[in-house]
């Protein structure tokens, strides 16, 4: 990864590693050769991450409380979903 990762989460099929960077990088690599398939440059750096049940999406959740969703093909911001505190981890996790 080249700096320290903020957060990890792999995919239900074991295919993909999402890996957050200090840099605020969002990588989607794959875990059958180690590259990397995609890449975002995200706000902030990311506290949690979570593939959807199918890996083709991503929820990142960086210092707000707003989560941003990722496409995994292409690491395309999809989509943006509001989430009070209240909902939130009190780790910070999703």
């Amino acid at each position: 990864l080249g700096v320290p990762p903020t957060a990890l989460a792999v995919s239900a099929d074991g295919k993909l590693l999402a890996a957050g960077g200090e840099d605020g990088t969002l990588r989607i690599i794959r875990v059958s050769d180690g590259t990397i398939a995609c890449r975002a440059r995200l706000a902030s750096f990311a506290r949690s991450l979570e593939f959807s049940a199918t890996g083709e999406a991503l929820f990142v959740r960086g210092d707000g409380d707003d989560i941003a969703v990722y496409d995994t093909v292409d690491a395309v911001r999809i989509a943006t979903i509001a989430a009070p505190a209240a909902v939130s981890g009190v780790d910070g996790a999703l």
